[in-house]
């Protein structure tokens, strides 16, 4: 009132705006700001903070109690605002409850600059992602945040010594300006944070950084990119790798934050390397430096130590990644092994309770650690804590850490398939078996009590996909047909979250072929790339039955004479696909598109020739309503036949398919093929590939001329049926899924 006499002599408060003097001095301090404002000549009025939500609000949130006595005058708060409101409108003041695009749009969060810290609180930074349009970040490893698209960094000024050393390592492009004029809020779990959290109080670091961030689903897996893990995966295949990889996170004392009663005892670490030196291969990393962090003391028996800093820092978060087990001690890698469903032991010395570090919100599936009792919570860095554990509870919380199966999800694999996987005996106890795909669970048979049904089996989008991996722990994927809609999601969804996944199609017998990389079909797969890497054996494991049922087989004469067949002709056998078939989108030749391109071309630039097309067998089954193929039937020279494909072979020497299988079969029988797609022999010297209209001209001639070599056909048929199909019953197939692919295959000194 006062102000307002001083602005304007001589007038009374109501000859400004008649209607604010009722809210000038109201029991609501909002409504008397808003009125302050109007009468110093406010046109418009934004509103920061205040949720100014109605009855409804109120009601939810009590679970539909009555409103008691603050909630009433909440209530009567908001009906008085919006008669204020009302009354601004009509005289041209313009009260804003919203954000505009422009403000309150960017927040700049002050972290923590330790590894673990980092890792703690990337859900949380990823949380206030969403709600601002740019976030900024201090830190000294942004690569932890890679998959958060609207992140910028400001590089710390930090002398901790191995942040200073990463940083340095990296270009300049990563790092911006420290932001001014935007709002700031730092990260705190110590010395009371802004609710009264602290972790010496025995709140956990979740808890503190949950109350400034709240999460309620909080997801605390972190994303490890694929070149990551490539990186890890190269710096192992120096060595000659066969069992099980154990990664030893070294303790150490740092001098710049020195916390000896931290520090477990080292014979705890060492009496675990003796007792499983036959089941691990025993990596050991750290990042020590005389003077200013230091070991303390020695492990012997380490099958490779770096112990340097030789691993830097996104090498070491793939290496945890590929890694069966993690032993440590209180250190970054209880965040970092959570965070990727890794199998981790932590020991414990004293200083702090394990309880702060832990939190069952962060999902401890693989996680286990032992403490000394009593636990010496003292947080004093020089205590001579009780650092006392018993030899054999250490072994019990490491076996039962051991005993833990991962998941494994079969997507679009369908029950027959899914079924011998999931009984394979080797991977029974190491695997819980999921499975998500087109089939309810009844049509696996007998074997569905095997598996653990996902819970929403949905494709319609990448999300959908995330949902599902992440609500089921899933370690590591299979996923059938590499150019499905549905299937391309779950790859995207296994990139997204750092899921090692691979992909499968069928084969003969009772195989499937397994590729990390791309299916035989694709520009890119393990056969192109490990073909001529590794040494071949001679004896050939070739298939012994076709992957469809078969009629009788008709030697030469039977089925020349069912068909009424001259001798005189030149023939040319199509070993028929179906029209939709996902090899078809990588054709050799640019002017093919369609299969009907296809066959177009070799049908029509050979007038000379009689053709004998075999169609797909599943258009006499599973496809026999549609007509995809009735466009073949068009052709004057073309014959159709449903005959075993042994009868084709038995008859015939020249054959041609876009990249069916059946090429396979054809080349172990010394038949000579010309395709336009790409197959499992994928070689100038093992098939005729038409990579030119013009190579399609004179086709029987060319096939007849064309020669194969016979040392690259016995060595792709050996690699093809003896490595890169897998018997599903095998131990193999365990090891397919367990080892990397140079692992697996042998390449290098493993």
């Amino acid at each position: 009132k006062e102000l307002y006499q001083e602005t304007y002599p001589g007038k009374n408060l109501g000859d400004r705006m008649p209607f604010a003097k009722d809210f000038a001095w109201s029991e609501y301090t909002l409504l008397s700001a808003i009125a302050l404002a109007i009468l110093k000549g406010a046109k418009k009025i934004r509103i920061i903070g205040a949720d100014m939500k109605g009855k409804d609000y109120f009601l939810e949130r009590l679970g539909n109690k009555k409103l008691n006595h603050n909630e009433v005058r909440w209530q009567r708060e908001l009906e008085h605002f919006e008669k204020l409101q009302k009354a601004c409108t009509e005289h041209g003041i313009e009260i804003i409850r919203k954000m505009e695009e422009n403000e309150e749009t960017a927040l700049y969060i002050r972290s923590y600059f330790g590894i673990g810290d980092n890792i703690y609180q990337y859900p949380f930074i990823k949380e206030a992602s969403q709600k601002y349009k740019t976030l900024y970040l201090d830190t000294p490893i942004p690569e932890i945040y890679h998959e958060i698209t609207n992140i910028k960094f400001v590089k710390p000024e930090t002398s901790l010594r191995t942040q200073r050393k990463h940083m340095d390592k990296l270009p300049n492009k990563f790092w911006e300006h420290e932001p001014e004029g935007i709002r700031q809020k730092r990260m705190i779990y110590h010395y009371k944070n802004y609710s009264g959290l602290d972790i010496r109080k025995g709140n956990t670091v979740v808890e503190c950084f949950n109350s400034q961030f709240s999460v309620k689903n909080l997801d605390f897996r972190m994303p490890v990119k694929q070149e990551w893990i490539k990186k890890a995966q190269t710096l192992l295949g120096k060595y000659n790798i066969c069992k099980p990889l154990c990664v030893i996170k070294e303790p150490s004392i740092r001098k710049e934050w020195s916390v000896p009663s931290r520090s477990p005892k080292l014979e705890y670490f060492q009496m675990l390397i003796d007792r499983y030196k036959d089941d691990y291969f025993f990596i050991s990393v750290a990042d020590t430096e005389k003077g200013k962090e230091e070991l303390i003391g020695e492990l012997k028996g380490i099958d490779v130590r770096f112990s340097h800093g030789e691993v830097e820092l996104t090498t070491l978060f793939g290496l945890v990644k590929i890694a069966d087990v993690v032993i440590c001690p209180p250190c970054f890698m209880i965040p970092l092994t959570i965070a990727l469903k890794i199998k981790c032991l932590c020991i414990f010395g004293g200083y702090m309770t394990p309880e702060v570090l832990i939190d069952k919100r962060m999902g401890l599936e693989n996680f286990e650690y032992i403490a000394p009792e009593p636990f010496c919570n003292c947080f004093d860095p020089n205590h001579d804590c009780n650092k006392e554990i018993e030899g054999k509870r250490i072994v019990e919380v490491f076996e039962k850490l051991r005993s833990k199966k991962k998941n494994l999800l079969l997507v679009r694999l369908g029950p027959e398939y899914s079924s011998e996987i999931a009984r394979n005996k080797y991977l029974r106890g190491k695997y819980n078996v999921f499975t998500m795909g087109h089939e309810p669970l009844e049509k696996y048979g007998p074997y569905k009590e095997l598996f653990k049904r996902c819970l929403r089996p949905k494709y319609s989008s990448v999300q959908d996909v995330v949902n599902v991996l992440k609500e089921n722990d899933i370690d590591i994927v299979i996923i059938s047909q590499k150019l499905f809609w549905a299937s391309t999601n779950v790859e995207e969804a296994c990139k997204q979250l750092g899921i090692k996944y691979l992909w499968a199609e069928a084969f003969f017998d009772n195989k499937l072929v397994f590729d990390y990389v791309g299916l035989h079909y694709c520009p890119d797969n393990e056969i192109k790339r490990y073909i001529h890497k590794i040494k071949k054996n001679e004896e050939v494991d070739l298939p012994k039955s076709t992957r469809e049922k078969q009629v009788k087989i008709l030697n030469k004469i039977e089925f020349f004479k069912k068909y009424n067949l001259s001798e005189d002709r030149k023939y040319i056998v199509i070993m028929g696909q179906t029209t939709f078939d996902m090899s078809l989108k990588y054709s050799i030749n640019p002017k093919i598109k369609t299969y009907q391109d296809y066959i177009d071309l070799v049908v029509k630039s050979n007038p000379d020739v009689t053709f004998i097309f075999k169609d797909h067998p599943l258009y006499k089954t599973v496809f026999k309503d549609r007509t995809d193929t009735k466009f073949i039937r068009e052709y004057p020279n073309i014959i159709e036949v449903d005959e075993n494909i042994q009868s084709l072979f038995n008859s015939f020497d020249c054959f041609t398919t876009f990249s069916s299988t059946t090429c396979f079969e054809g080349v172990i029988h010394g038949k000579k093929f010309a395709v336009a797609g790409i197959t499992f022999l994928d070689s100038d010297d093992l098939v005729l590939r038409l990579r030119t209209n013009e190579l399609a001209v004179n086709l029987y001639s060319r096939l007849s001329d064309f020669k194969i070599n016979q040392d690259l056909k016995q060595r792709y048929l050996w690699f093809v049926c003896n490595k890169y199909a897998i018997p599903l019953d095998s131990r193999q197939l365990l090891d397919k899924l367990e080892l990397s692919s140079d692992e697996y295959y042998g390449v290098g000194n493993g």
